[in-house]
């Protein structure tokens, strides 16, 4: 069957073939947006994994300040078993050498020094030190599992006060 061009047939035909084009172009456009898409969130992760690998790499802020007897890197877990330690040994909560923050008393400052005890703790924690390190051979390759070393609780037995 053949048309005349400019007859109703032949402008369906046209108007077909238009949209069928139109359609295939915003195909391709949509698909080009995907890609284009797919590349600038590959790069994002790929850029998002290179500054994790550099600040993994980055060696971290100490987590305590003013620490003049423990290591200061010492980890979160450590100190919180040695601080737990030291109450148990002693009977007394964290409040006994660590002052509250001014303004907000239900919390605790670390850092300042403004109670003696704490000083006098440093001092119990380095007499401990001394006392252990010449009277007690401290390799644990060598020396026997059972040996045992003075520590808070030998002499405050959970007393803030050790007995005279």
């Amino acid at each position: 069957m053949t048309t005349k061009q400019g007859s109703p047939a032949s402008t369906m035909g046209q108007a077909t073939s238009r949209r069928v084009a139109t359609s295939v172009i915003n195909q391709t456009a949509i698909v080009t947006q995907m890609a284009q898409l797919r590349i600038y969130i590959t790069f994002l992760i790929l850029a998002s994994l290179a500054i994790l690998g550099v600040s993994a790499t980055k060696q971290r802020e100490p987590i305590y300040k003013n620490l003049q007897i423990l290591p200061k890197d010492i980890s979160e877990k450590d100190m919180d078993s040695i601080m737990l330690s030291y109450t148990k040994a002693l009977g007394m909560g964290c409040g006994f050498c660590h002052n509250p923050v001014e303004g907000f008393e239900d919390s605790l400052d670390y850092v300042t020094d403004k109670n003696e005890m704490k000083e006098n703790a440093r001092q119990m924690m380095r007499m401990t030190i001394d006392i252990n390190s010449k009277y007690f051979y401290f390799d644990k390759k060598v020396k026997p599992v059972y040996l045992k070393t003075v520590h808070c609780l030998t002499c405050h037995k959970g007393e803030p006060y050790p007995a005279e």
